[in-house]
């Protein structure tokens, strides 16, 4: 649906004025947002192993202590994919924060927007 401006030519264009400033705000918004997503790093721990994952949920550093020297690799296999499959399950709550704390609380984009 346009805009209606009331047949009113100059609030038409101080509309087309401000839209580009509008514009560049959201850009340097989702930049930001970005840019905190891209920092988010989670670690989790077990009794043997911590990993630390992404945002997009990708291991970036494992750590296995002494004890884990006592273990099986059938063992170890599962501590370390239950800490990573803890760490991963972070992720979601934790972008939706940064995404909170960038660029506010945005309705959903799902539907039909002229409703």
């Amino acid at each position: 649906m346009a805009p209606d401006f009331d047949g009113d030519p100059e609030q038409a264009e101080r509309a087309v004025q401000q839209r580009p400033e509008g514009l560049r705000q959201k850009v340097a918004q989702l930049t930001a947002m970005r840019q905190h997503i891209d920092a988010i790093r989670i670690t989790e721990r077990g009794q043997s192993v911590a990993v630390t994952v992404n945002s997009e949920g990708v291991p970036v550093d494992v750590r296995f202590d002494e004890s884990s020297r006592a273990m099986t690799g059938a063992e170890l296999s599962r501590e370390f994919m239950a800490v990573l499959h803890r760490a991963q399950s972070k992720i979601g709550d934790r972008v939706a924060e940064a995404t909170r704390g960038t660029v506010g609380e945005q309705p959903s984009t799902g539907g039909d927007r002229n409703r």
